[in-house]
Parts: C-alpha cells; sequence; structure tokens
C-alpha cells in the first residue's frame, strides 16, 4: 500500500498551519494583520491555509547564514517595499 501523502492544496486550520510552522497562532494572526506572512483563504469567518502555501513559505525562510537580512515586506498594492 503507498504511503499516505497529504493534498498539496488541502485547507487547513489556523492552528494546523501555527503546528506545522512550530510557532504561536498569535504569530500567525499578527502576519495577517500586517499583510507578511502566509497567504490564506477568508470562508466567511473563517482562516484557513493551503497547505502547499504553508510548506512553501516555509521553504522560502530557509537560511544558511544568521547574518542573512530578511526580505523586506512590500506593500502588496504598489510592491514597493516599505
Amino acid at each position: 500500500m503507498p504511503p499516505h501523502t497529504a493534498d498539496p492544496d488541502e485547507l487547513i486550520t489556523e492552528s494546523e498551519a501555527a503546528r506545522l510552522r512550530r510557532q504561536s497562532e498569535r504569530t500567525l494572526q499578527s502576519e495577517r494583520q500586517r499583510g507578511d506572512g502566509c497567504p490564506f483563504v477568508k470562508l466567511g469567518h473563517s482562516v484557513r491555509y493551503r497547505r502547499a502555501d504553508v510548506m512553501a513559505y516555509i521553504a522560502a525562510n530557509v537560511k544558511t547564514c544568521t547574518s542573512e537580512t530578511p526580505s523586506k515586506p512590500t506593500d502588496k498594492r504598489s510592491g514597493e517595499p516599505r
């Protein structure tokens, strides 16, 4: 029997996304407010994350040196650095 693989388009809860990232739900909430975190899906009053987006966010933040500077957040409308 093939091993179970998670559907990358599966919508997961904020709690599940926080667990995958090993961060608090409050961190994800703060990022949403600032507009600089993982992409998310808003369904009515519910917030969900696509598993693939969470994994891509983690992969995009892999560093090889502690002195690497984080990428500067950009304004979503203009694309200009904030």
